[in-house]
């Protein structure tokens, strides 16, 4: 009924204001609506300290699968972890206990330390001297066919969507700069692919 869908978007929008308390240390939380008999919402709430964009889009497709399966009474078809938390945190020791951490510091700073490079782009415009932060975007639409062959690649080639296209835009930069070192930034958290 459109009473249960208004109550849970009411509580949706109100628990999204309530920030979570990292020293509670329930950082993951749940709520299963039952909206009518046979039909249920499911909400959750993670904060990004122990997910990002990318763990979500993952976590969400296995969760899609694991409950197709029980709701279809078959087995889970979902392979075991081949790498665990504490694989992680076994390496990240290692790591400074080794003083690899340190070394890898030393070379990155000394890297970045001369000027960074600016980018020289051909320009049909005259450049503003000065600089201002401001963006815009640019959204394109590509045909179903390209899309389906991009998923492929990132796929069979182990990459996320998000690194294949941002190495298309880098061989694109490079094409037009005909530069070798490019910088480019982007917001890592809330990226989903």
């Amino acid at each position: 009924s459109g009473k249960a869908e208004a109550f849970v978007a009411a509580h949706i929008a109100r628990d999204m204001q309530v920030p979570i308390d990292l020293s509670i240390g329930l950082l993951v939380t749940g709520t299963l609506f039952r909206l009518r008999a046979d039909s249920f919402q499911f909400y959750a709430k993670i904060h990004h300290i122990i997910a990002d964009g990318w763990s979500l889009r993952i976590l969400l497709d296995e969760f899609i699968t694991a409950y197709g399966s029980i709701a279809q009474g078959r087995d889970i078809p979902l392979a075991p972890l081949t790498f665990q938390y504490a694989d992680h945190v076994s390496w990240e020791r290692s790591m400074e206990e080794t003083g690899a951490w340190r070394e890898q510091e030393t070379a990155l700073m000394e890297e970045l330390a001369g000027p960074l490079p600016v980018l020289r782009l051909p320009y049909d415009f005259t450049p503003q001297t000065l600089r201002q932060f401001e963006g815009s975007e640019l959204v394109l639409d590509a045909d179903v066919a390209l899309y389906r062959r991009l998923v492929e690649v990132s796929r069979t080639q182990g990459y996320s969507m998000f690194t294949l296209l941002l190495s298309g835009f880098f061989i694109f930069l490079r094409h037009l700069s005909q530069q070798n070192d490019i910088i480019v930034g982007f917001p890592a958290a809330g990226r989903l692919s």
